[in-house]
């Protein structure tokens, strides 16, 4: 008289289970795919002052780049890389938001390839060099020329911006 079914009972649980497992993955996947960041485009820089500019002339001596350093390293990938440091010192009396850096790769007395970096940049997390002081940087360079026989590089200063450009 008081029979009961158990098995329409299981059967009908694992069904909601499984329907609720498929709902919350689906919700996490959606989720996932619209919190994912966006790849940002860098901002071409303007303003930035080069050899030939009479400010640059007049300022150019007081931007030193003190301590320079070239490392050679592999990246888990297990290509080379190269590793550029040193410290950039603002020895004048205006702030710069951008310091541009020339990479120059040698080969022997060849000139094999040049790149241009920007340690000192506008953004969220670089704040401008100050007058009289010094901020340290370190570059890495992953995409080294084919011909380049790793035996010489050198950095320079290329150009600035006054942080009063905007």
């Amino acid at each position: 008289m008081f029979e009961t079914n158990t098995q329409d009972q299981s059967g009908n649980r694992w069904k909601i289970v499984i329907a609720v497992g498929l709902a919350v993955t689906f919700i996490v996947g959606v989720l996932i795919l619209v919190d994912e960041p966006k790849p940002r485009q860098r901002d071409k820089l303007t303003g930035v002052l080069h050899d030939g500019d009479p400010d640059y002339g007049w300022y150019r001596k007081h931007v030193i780049l003190a301590k320079p350093r070239l490392q050679m390293a592999k990246n888990l990938a297990g290509n080379k890389m190269a590793i550029f440091s040193a410290t950039i010192e603002n020895q004048g009396e205006k702030s710069l938001d951008v310091v541009e850096l020339k990479m120059t790769f040698f080969n022997y007395e060849t000139t094999v390839w040049e790149t241009t970096r920007n340690p000192i940049r506008p953004g969220g997390y670089t704040s401008p060099l100050q007058p009289l002081k010094r901020r340290s940087f370190t570059l890495y360079i992953q995409d080294l020329p084919n011909g380049w026989l790793a035996s010489h590089a050198e950095m320079d200063i290329n150009g600035f911006r006054f942080t009063s450009h905007r």
